[in-house]
């Protein structure tokens, strides 16, 4: 009987209706978005935080224990207009830091931003990471930074890039002059913040050795007129070393040369 109600209702469509029927489920399933585009195990291995699509443009950050029918809690969320959230990792067993990344229009041009923010398991105390903008800024600087280091001898710790712009105001002798990206150890629950390398004007990011020890800057090579050149220069420091030494060189035209991307702690 279904065989033949197939045969019936192939009999009664058109060839063109057939193709267009086709034509709209690709069309849906090319345009789906992720199911689960991020997962992280907490450090006891109780816990999973997973990063999915919601309803619309959203994106939510959910969390639940790691047994079979476990609820689920939502603990952060973002309207995809225009931010969404990247990624939520395990800074200890109850604390996690999330990524958000989106774009944003100034006047005729498109800037990508992203921001950095820690959230505990249960949806409370949303602390913001990323380095605040103060209204006397001399300049842009969207970066909200990355997680290099999750510290896990250091409870509730990372440490993390961050963009410095200066600042300065008329009719007052208060000034900060710190100018790029650097890297700050960020108390993930108080947002109090020590800096760990000064920022530098052409650095475009930083690895961590995964116990507290910055070994590579990676700096972004500039034309004389100000342009990049599309290479990146990486340099390497040693455990107990305060200076650094060359390591490579990266072009980015023709992906050629050495581009690291992790560093072995011995």
């Amino acid at each position: 009987m279904k065989s033949a109600c197939i045969a019936l209702w192939l009999a009664g469509s058109t060839p063109a209706a057939l193709a267009q029927g086709q034509a709209d489920a690709l069309a849906k399933a090319f345009g789906a978005r992720e199911a689960i585009s991020s997962a992280s195990l907490s450090p006891d291995g109780q816990t999973i935080a997973l990063i999915a699509a919601g309803p619309g443009r959203t994106s939510r950050a959910y969390v639940l224990e790691a047994r079979e029918g476990a609820d689920i809690k939502v603990v952060a969320s973002t309207s995809g207009r225009p931010e969404y959230l990247q990624r939520c990792d395990w800074v200890s067993a109850d604390r996690l830091a999330c990524q958000i990344f989106g774009e944003q229009r100034y006047g005729d041009d498109v800037y990508g931003f992203s921001n950095v923010f820690a959230v505990s398991a249960n949806g409370a105390d949303t602390k913001l990471l990323s380095q605040r903008r103060g209204a006397n800024a001399l300049g842009y600087d969207f970066r909200g930074g990355d997680v290099i280091d999750l510290l896990p001898g250091d409870e509730d710790a990372v440490l993390m890039t961050r963009s410095y712009v200066p600042e300065a105001k008329i009719g007052s002798l208060i000034e900060k002059k710190l100018e790029g990206l650097g890297v700050d150890r960020i108390d993930t629950r108080s947002g109090s913040a020590k800096r760990i390398e000064n920022p530098d004007k052409l650095a475009v990011g930083y690895i961590s050795d995964g116990q507290g020890h910055v070994r590579i800057m990676a700096l972004q090579e500039n034309r004389t007129s100000g342009y990049a050149k599309g290479t990146y220069k990486f340099l390497y420091r040693p455990i107990g070393k305060s200076g650094w030494s060359d390591l490579s060189l990266y072009d980015t035209r023709d992906n050629s040369g050495f581009y690291p991307v992790a560093v072995d702690p011995t």
